[in-house]
């Protein structure tokens, strides 16, 4: 089954994390979840910044920003 990445997620949607991709480093897997990227929990786009600036994320009543490389990492079920 294909899922949409945080990246595809629009501004002011809520989505569910799935997981993350497989080929990611062990090391940034590690930071990931430590920062609360785990499946099960709810990631809400705040905003997309422009020019394929990183996007802002609310998640577990942080605000993150992260750039492409790693939104296209994180999947998720909208």
């Amino acid at each position: 089954m294909l899922h949409d990445t945080v990246w595809e997620l629009p501004t002011k949607k809520v989505a569910e994390i799935v997981g993350l991709q497989s080929g990611l480093s062990d090391a940034m897997s590690n930071r990931l979840k430590e920062m609360g990227f785990c499946g099960g929990e709810s990631i809400r786009c705040i905003k997309q910044c422009p020019f394929n600036g990183p996007k802002v994320v609310e998640l577990g009543g942080a605000i993150l920003s992260i750039d492409k490389e790693i939104a296209q990492n994180i999947k998720i079920k909208m």
